[in-house]
């Protein structure tokens, strides 16, 4: 059994990883947004890729987090061995795609229909043809997702993980030689290339590792039906989620141009956090949980809970302070091509206003994991459907008036808050103490001293702005000065601030690793 420690280092190995292939991503989408702009292409562009990441987030994630879940309780099963249940997660993930592939080529109209829905441009909801190719994504996507848990399960990361770079290059090299007038299309085009080619890999690389999967020839198994019984719950689970993205995605349509695709991008940034760094060490957590909730060691994974919990106060909440004082200084300087100074503006703070919910995204993912390895899957729906959808339903509707794309952004990072808050009251209940006022504490003195540093680093940024007579440097200048002298000031707080033995354990064991390091 993994101590949280190995956990965390692998969860970091995995994340740096993943977080180099997001940046290459990113760097994709600054040039898709230079060819198209903020635009009808673009627009609708995003609108088609509702369509697999959708799927892929509600049936897929469901899927791949049944599998890690219940992995630790086959191992002792006489009836499914891991070979089978790594098989069973690759049929079920493909056969529900070709599935949902055949259900939307046949309804292709009306899908796009609810798509565009709140779209006021007509050149937008004339794009139906973009159901097909986007459909098309599901059955590689599929087989992408179930061969790269597989292969995380059995400790191999780092090359799984780079094969993500091969989507990346096949839409990096479509925008740059293709024929851009096919607009929408050749972005999707290209993505099927890249993806299925990534399956390809990632299938040649399992059995390169001497971890050959094969699907299961039987879909009613014992293996299917064990992934399934926790799947559905957890699906339905994440459609109540996904529900939140279409609506905020169909609110922003009914903005003028080109709001869908600021509002994508945006988030597709703040995935470098909660995709990545967040993400992949979510995926090593989960198992490490299921381990404790099999064993039925209790203590341990409150521990586990409670420590993740403090950590992610101390690391994440200055990040948000950066995010939100330095992140649009800069990224209203991305200005290219079709992609003009507005668009990156309105980036810029719709970036701001998700960063203010890092912290929550962590932490809740982080307790929803330990509620799911418990079994607490029909209270997971109740609380996803009435402290999920409902709250950011009602504050999209509130915000949107008067902050446009932006109240979208912030209704997403207040209901990550509540939701957070409504998960640990669960858990508490389910495990007994989580050391409350600790973590707490924690808390507050990491909020009170990003709050400072935030300030610190905003007064640094007004001072190059002013000296400076050229804005772009002043802005660029300023932001990395603000940063570097914004950390300085949060260390130091932390040092002197109640509560100083965490800080104190952490840079310990940066130390530590560090030495080692240095005398091997």
């Amino acid at each position: 059994m993994q101590n949280l420690r190995e956990v965390t280092r692998t969860g970091l190995v995995l994340g740096l990883v993943a977080l180099a292939c997001r940046l290459a991503s990113v760097g994709k989408e600054l040039l898709v947004a230079g060819a198209f702009g903020a635009s009808s292409v673009t627009d609708a562009y995003w609108l088609a890729m509702l369509i697999p990441s959708i799927v892929s987030a509600v049936v897929l994630v469901g899927l791949r987090s049944a599998y890690l879940a219940v992995g630790p309780r086959s191992a002792a099963s006489t009836h499914v061995t891991p070979a089978r249940l790594a098989g069973s997660l690759l049929t079920s993930a493909t056969l529900i795609s070709l599935a949902l592939l055949a259900l939307l080529g046949f309804f292709r109209e009306s899908v796009w229909t609810v798509l565009a829905a709140g779209s006021q441009q007509a050149s937008v909801r004339a794009n139906s043809a973009l159901v097909l190719p986007a459909a098309l994504l599901l059955a590689p996507i599929a087989v992408v997702g179930a061969l790269t848990t597989i292969l995380h399960a059995k400790r191999i990361f780092i090359m799984a993980q780079l094969t993500a770079l091969l989507p990346t290059g096949c839409v990096v090299g479509a925008v740059l030689v293709g024929p851009r007038e096919r607009g929408a299309l050749l972005l999707l085009e290209a993505l099927l290339l890249g993806t299925t080619l990534q399956a390809m890999a990632l299938y040649a690389l399992a059995y390169w590792r001497n971890a050959p999967v094969r699907w299961e020839s039987n879909p009613s198994s014992p293996g299917c039906r064990l992934i399934w019984a926790t799947a559905l719950p957890l699906i339905l689970l994440g459609g109540v989620s996904q529900l939140n993205i279409y609506v905020d995605r169909t609110m922003a349509s009914s903005l003028e141009l080109g709001k869908v695709a600021i509002l994508s991008w945006s988030g597709l940034v703040r995935d470098l956090f909660t995709g990545t760094l967040m993400g992949s060490f979510l995926w090593v957590l989960l198992p490490h949980f299921a381990e404790h909730a099999a064993a039925g060691n209790r203590q341990q994974l409150v521990e586990s809970c409670r420590k993740v919990l403090q950590y992610a106060a101390v690391l994440l909440l200055p990040g948000s302070a950066l995010l939100i004082v330095c992140g649009p200084p800069i990224l209203t300087h991305l200005a290219i091509g079709q992609f003009d100074r507005a668009a990156a503006g309105s980036l810029a703070s719709c970036l701001a206003a998700y960063g203010l919910g890092l912290y929550a995204d962590l932490a809740g993912a982080v307790l929803f994991q330990a509620l799911l390895v418990l079994g607490r899957l029909r209270l997971l729906l109740v609380l996803g459907f009435v402290f999920s959808f409902v709250p950011n339903l009602v504050l999209n509707l509130l915000l949107i008036g008067p902050l446009q794309e932006v109240g979208l952004a912030l209704s997403t990072a207040g209901v990550s808050y509540l939701v957070l808050l409504v998960y640990y009251r669960t858990l508490q209940t389910s495990l007994g103490s989580l050391e409350s006022w600790r973590t707490a504490g924690v808390f507050l003195v990491a909020l009170l001293s990003s709050a400072v540093m935030g300030a610190g680093a905003r007064g640094v940024l007004v001072v190059f702005q002013a000296a400076f007579s050229n804005k772009t440097t002043g802005d660029l200048v300023g932001a990395i000065a603000g940063g570097c002298v914004g950390l300085l000031i949060y260390v130091g707080l932390l040092w002197i601030l109640p509560g100083r033995e965490l800080t104190h354990e952490l840079l310990a064991d940066v130390q530590a690793r560090l030495r080692r390091a240095y005398s091997e």
